[in-house]
């Protein structure tokens, strides 16, 4: 979906709630920041809430919960209204998808950097 670009949308927020000019670069490192830090902290101080043994599963229900989030946040506020309902059903459709491997990935990662490996996966 060429209209669904998450960096081009946070980097237009910046802009518009700063009064600057769209940067791309902000848009990224925000993007990578909020992805990688931000949610990476987060699944690791929930992780023992989350429902299930294997940590892919754990991953997987975070990866949903953060694109719910995402769908009555910010993608309201960027103008593609609720759920990015505006672009079209593949927008909620294919975000789901990629935020299922996201959080995936953050399980499958999770339980690897593990310390002791008392989950399964």
């Amino acid at each position: 979906m060429p209209s669904l670009d998450p960096v081009q949308m946070i980097a237009n927020m910046v802009a518009e709630k700063t009064g600057t000019d769209t940067n791309m670069v902000v848009g990224w490192i925000l993007h990578f920041v909020i992805g990688s830090v931000a949610w990476g902290v987060a699944f690791s101080v929930i992780n023992d809430l989350l429902p299930s043994k294997s940590q892919i599963m754990k991953g997987i229900t975070f990866g949903v919960g953060a694109w719910l989030l995402m769908m009555i946040g910010p993608m309201p506020i960027s103008g593609a209204g609720l759920f990015g309902l505006s672009m079209g059903i593949m927008a909620p459709v294919l975000t789901l998808v990629l935020h299922i491997a996201f959080g995936a990935t953050m399980g499958l990662t999770f339980f690897k950097l593990k310390s002791t490996h008392s989950s399964t996966l």
